[in-house]
């Protein structure tokens, strides 16, 4: 498995064109800067939700999130995978990556 450094090797994409042309953005790096509503360990990975003032993403990281707690503002990049719909839920976005540094307004922030 590569480190966090390989995914400045794959493409990029905004994510809005993610939610707008999944097909188009799919295998594509996308950055999301937003608040962690949950995360938990799923055998050697983490999956949570992210909020961010639009919509509800879910990560998966098979990096270390302990420093993560309920609220917390991130930064994640990851290779987006697909458009998850729950049942009676809207849509969400599916990426696969690994956490960074907070957005710069939030880093002041405990």
């Amino acid at each position: 498995m590569a480190g966090s450094g390989a995914l400045e090797s794959i493409p990029r994409a905004a994510g809005v064109t993610a939610t707008k042309d999944p097909a188009a953005a799919r295998g594509k790096v996308i950055a999301v800067n937003g608040r962690v509503s949950s995360v938990q360990r799923d055998g050697p990975t983490s999956v949570g939700t992210l909020t961010t003032g639009s919509e509800t993403i879910y990560f998966v990281t098979p990096f270390s999130t302990a420093a993560l707690t309920g609220d917390t503002p991130a930064r994640f990049r990851g290779v987006f995978v697909q458009k998850y719909a729950p049942p009676g839920q809207p849509s969400s976005l599916v990426i696969v990556g690994a956490f960074g540094p907070g957005p710069a307004s939030d880093r002041s922030r405990p």
